[in-house]
């Protein structure tokens, strides 16, 4: 349960990291039609296969509740910080 319980503490917080992918992507991919949506899509999806993946690694004990809970808003806030170094 503690997985669960730092999960929904992490959640709020992937608003932020979705802004920190988005806003790279929207600068990036202004006249590129579609391609930003895709990608923006694909992305969400890649989130949500990143939080599963983190709350069983938590779920069987492989990292700490704390760290598998937050691992998907790490790793994506990591992403956009990047991407955000890569916009002129």
């Amino acid at each position: 349960y503690e997985v669960e319980y730092e999960a929904k503490r992490a959640r709020p917080f992937s608003t932020f990291c979705a802004a920190l992918i988005a806003a790279p992507i929207g600068l990036l991919f202004v006249r590129g039609g579609y391609i930003g949506v895709a990608l923006s899509i694909i992305l969400i999806f890649l989130y949500f296969v990143a939080e599963s993946i983190g709350q069983a690694i938590g779920i069987n004990g492989l990292v700490s509740p704390q760290l598998a809970a937050w691992l998907s808003n790490l790793s994506f806030s990591l992403i956009g910080l990047i991407l955000c170094s890569q916009v002129d």
